[in-house]
């Protein structure tokens, strides 16, 4: 049996065993573990095969794992394959819409759950984006560009430079050795990078420090651009669900020289015991996460389009118990990296009309034309 078809064999075993209910990477992972006898260069071979499945499964119901992979390879691959036919490798340099053309598909087949994207996304150029994994991209922390394009040039890595302090390298790329992370650079994708920029110039103005409640703060990304974006003083709480997650961001923050004046776990889906009276209020919600799919393709594929209204559902909970702690002038950004509009637009609107707040301004940040994710952002103030 040839390797390439081994590998198929494999994945095909994988495939089968997975049921979408943890991260894909992480289940691969523990497979490996488990089974020692592949060796680096097989293991990246058989993930392929596998994320191939998950970009164009959706577009072909009722055809065998094994043709379905070979399907993705040839749609998401622009360089031959050994063991593919040679029809489609003839072919396979071809702009992904005439492959597509050629299997007798067309781009929303890669994404059925099309009808609920916002009308503000390019429906086929987001649909299209999937079949390719995103670039790997980092964020420069202030006074560091210099020492990291050295030590990035030092290493032989090739990289791109993007807008001011960020930077593009390839997919699997790993800093590790190379740079500190938080210290040096922040691992982040170029769309998070600039979600804050529309609303830079909406920041209330003060003299003493900005009270800030980064209220969903996961790893803390975003109170970290956000320290280094003002350049000011923030009297910062940061409030999460997750013990656990909390007392990482804490280490993170630490490590990062941004200070933390409170650190509260809080559900927000109910009323909150954290009270207080914030000048900027970063709302980064949980959401489907629909806009990062090119890079979880498994997401994508386990996905149900039921799932939208519980998010929504949650988000509103959320700005609902968030909402009364912003003060007079103050400013509320709300985030969620998903392209549906029953998330952020529709939403948005809805929260302002109850509450008699002003959406100051919102917008889509498109990775999809650019190798990267897509979020969503507006900025909300009391009328």
């Amino acid at each position: 049996m040839s390797r390439f078809h081994s590998h198929i064999n494999t994945a095909e075993k994988i495939i089968s065993r997975y049921d979408g209910s943890t991260p894909f990477h992480l289940f691969l992972k523990e497979f490996f573990a488990a089974d020692k006898r592949y060796g680096s260069r097989d293991r990246k071979s058989i993930a392929a095969n596998c994320y191939a499945f998950f970009r164009v499964a959706h577009a072909f119901p009722h055809t065998a794992v094994q043709e379905i992979i070979r399907k993705g390879l040839f749609l998401s691959t622009q360089l031959p394959v050994d063991g593919l036919d040679d029809s489609w490798n003839e072919k396979i340099s071809l702009p992904a819409e005439e492959k597509l053309s050629a299997l007798h598909i067309k781009a929303t087949d890669l994404f059925p759950f099309y009808g609920s994207l916002s009308p503000l996304i390019d429906q086929e150029s987001f649909c299209l984006s999937h079949l390719f994994q995103p670039d790997f991209f980092i964020r420069v922390r202030p006074g560091m560009k210099e020492r990291v394009e050295e030590k990035l040039s030092a290493a032989g890595c090739f990289y791109e430079c993007e807008g001011e302090n960020g930077i593009r390298l390839h997919p699997g790329f790993s800093i590790k050795d190379i740079l500190v992370p938080d210290a040096e650079v922040v691992i982040q994708d170029i769309s998070s990078q600039e979600v804050l920029d529309p609303f830079l110039s909406m920041m209330p103005s003060k003299q003493e420090a900005l009270s800030v409640w980064d209220c969903c703060a996961g790893s803390g990304g975003k109170s970290i651009l956000l320290h280094d974006k003002m350049r000011r003083p923030l009297d910062l709480t940061v409030s999460d669900s997750r013990k656990n997650i909390l007392f990482n961001l804490q280490g993170r923050l630490k490590t990062a020289g941004v200070a933390v004046r409170r650190s509260v776990v809080a559900d927000l889906t109910q009323a909150s015991s954290l009270k207080g009276s914030f000048d900027l209020i970063l709302c980064d919600v949980p959401c489907t996460g629909s806009g990062t799919w090119a890079r979880t393709p498994d997401q994508l594929h386990y996905f149900s389009e039921t799932a939208i209204e519980p998010f929504v559902f949650r988000q509103e909970q959320i700005l609902q118990h968030v909402i009364p702690q912003l003060s007079p002038g103050g400013l509320l950004i709300y985030i969620t990296c998903s392209v549906f509009a029953a998330e952020n637009e529709k939403l948005v609107e809805g929260v302002a009309q109850r509450h008699a707040f002003k959406i100051q301004g919102q917008k889509y940040l498109k990775g999809y034309h650019r190798k990267a994710d897509t979020l969503f952002a507006a900025a909300l103030s009391r009328k």
